[in-house]
């Protein structure tokens, strides 16, 4: 079913762009907006300095089954028992 365009419900404020209007405005940096407003937003986590690496590897099912007994965040707890070992050997 086609919906009905509802008269009533037209933005005045805000009208439909036409080819003229769109040759009129300005980008975003020309604008006469505050600069508060131009600052870029990120979203998401921050950027760290060295972001871990997603590999395969391929361990024993007896060290697999172990850690994964442990509960949730197991592959973090193998990644501390490697850095440990590395600690070890320095």
């Amino acid at each position: 079913m086609l919906k009905k365009k509802m008269p009533e419900t037209v933005d005045n404020e805000n009208p439909q762009w036409t080819e003229k209007r769109l040759h009129e405005a300005k980008s975003f940096e020309n604008s006469n907006l505050p600069e508060s407003f131009k600052t870029v937003i990120r979203r998401g986590r921050p950027p760290i300095d060295s972001p871990k690496k997603a590999i395969n590897i391929r361990l024993s099912s007896d060290i697999v089954k172990y850690f994964r007994s442990t509960g949730k965040g197991w592959q973090t707890r193998i990644d501390q028992a490697l850095r440990e070992y590395i600690i070890l050997r320095r």
